[in-house]
């Protein structure tokens, strides 16, 4: 009797520790797609710098918030590549833009259409093709203005986050400030950000 109730608390614990062993690389699974995503997203918006790749950039980062940190050296590094990026492409909010354009006269003498007409409707092939420029150059300017204001939002949310993620999962003690401190040097944030994070932690 008492050598069947050891083997069945033998085979419970060797259950458990299977089950635990599973959890964590779970976990860790999680972690590393979470990261592969991150890094995918990071280069899209580097690369197409739209309001669109800014939204999809933002769903991501609030993923990161509700995530417990399974490996809190990989979560700090993702919300550190994060920062850099945005820093990388943070940019002056500038330029006078409109919706509708005001096509030139269509011609010597021509007529003077109102804004937002089709190119189309110009006759003149360089009053159309001036239009065309005009059109395109104001277009190109409005997104660049548009993706500025959206960065610069994104970049107060995601610094708010990062800071209540440190203030939650990092402290003062030698261990965290030595690890943070490590992370940090492998970072290519600028000097004036590694210290507003040290900052933070580190008073």
């Amino acid at each position: 009797m008492r050598k069947a109730i050891k083997l069945i608390c033998l085979a419970n614990a060797i259950c458990a520790m299977a089950m635990n062993h599973g959890m964590a690389q779970t976990n860790n699974n999680s972690t590393s797609s979470l990261s592969v995503r991150m890094e995918h997203q990071l280069s899209v918006l580097e690369t197409n710098k739209t309001a669109e790749s800014i939204q999809q950039l933002r769903a991501y980062i609030n993923t990161l918030r509700n995530t417990q940190p399974d490996n809190r050296k990989e979560q700090t590094r993702i919300w550190l590549e994060v920062l850099v990026v945005i820093d990388n492409n943070l940019g002056e909010v500038n330029g006078d833009f409109t919706w509708n354009v005001t096509p030139p006269p269509d011609g010597e003498k021509g007529i003077q259409y109102p804004p937002g007409v089709t190119p189309e409707t110009l006759k003149d092939p360089v009053a159309r093709s001036n239009y065309v420029a005009a059109v395109r150059a104001n277009n190109e300017g409005t997104q660049k203005k548009d993706f500025q204001l959206k960065l610069r939002s994104l970049n107060e949310r995601a610094s708010q986050s990062f800071e209540q993620y440190l203030k939650s999962f990092y402290t003062s003690s030698e261990m965290d400030k030595k690890e943070l401190n490590e992370i940090i040097d492998k970072s290519k944030l600028s000097a004036s950000r590694k210290q507003q994070i040290l900052d933070c932690v580190l008073p």
